[in-house]
């Protein structure tokens, strides 16, 4: 084959057919070509999946509020607690039905929804806890907590009255730091993270539960 280009065909010295000599400038251009090809579906992913948990996001944030918002109002009004214990536990159906309504062409996984689940857990537990928290410390501030300490005495109370009967004196070296107010308050606050971790648990499964569903619709 000769070394540069006369304007004429080569043929191949075995089987006879015509030969196709690429230049040099018109191989890496090919090449050039190939990489940002090879390279734009790949960035165009990423950028799809940043668009998509943003707006998932934006929803889950939407959803903490609203637990917030209610726990706020049930500082003064007690049985509005258990609405916003009832939003939390729903709010990965409520998001992952807001998110479907916005962005209708994007498909929901059960990973999908259990990582909304997860995220609407912890916010909303996150939430309630904050305004829960923020409400004792202002009513023990304003010397508001009559009712609720009569409340806690009441439980402490007997809780010292069985550790006697079961074991005795022996139970006084234990039961004597029911008395203290900060081990009332460290009590309340590992019974509310209790509570949280539950709430996780339980909106990570719906989330994965409602994406399945959403999942096989699609």
């Amino acid at each position: 084959m000769p070394s540069h280009d006369a304007g004429t065909l080569v043929y191949c010295g075995a089987c006879g057919a015509p030969q196709v000599r690429l230049s040099e400038e018109l191989r890496q251009q090919a090449e050039a070509e190939a990489l940002e090809s090879a390279a734009t579906p790949k960035a165009a992913s990423h950028s799809g999946r940043s668009w998509v948990w943003r707006d998932a996001i934006r929803f889950v944030g939407l959803a903490a509020l609203v637990a917030g918002g209610l726990s706020l109002v049930s500082l003064v009004a007690a049985p509005v607690l258990l609405l916003a214990w009832l939003w939390a536990t729903a709010s990965p159906i409520a998001v992952l039905a807001l998110f479907h309504a916005r962005s209708p062409q994007v498909p929901i996984s059960t990973s999908f929804g259990a990582r909304v689940g997860l995220l609407c857990g912890v916010t909303t537990g996150f939430a309630m806890l904050f305004v829960d928290t923020l409400g004792l410390f202002l009513a023990r501030r304003l010397h508001a907590l009559g009712e609720f300490d009569k409340q806690m005495a009441i439980v402490f109370d007997q809780v010292r009255a069985n550790a006697q009967a079961q074991y005795g004196s022996s139970a006084d070296s234990v039961t004597s730091f029911t008395f203290v107010p900060e081990f009332h308050a460290t009590m309340f606050l590992l019974l509310f993270l209790g509570a949280a971790m539950l709430l996780i648990v339980v909106t990570t499964t719906l989330g994965a539960f409602a994406g399945s569903l959403r999942a096989k619709r699609g």
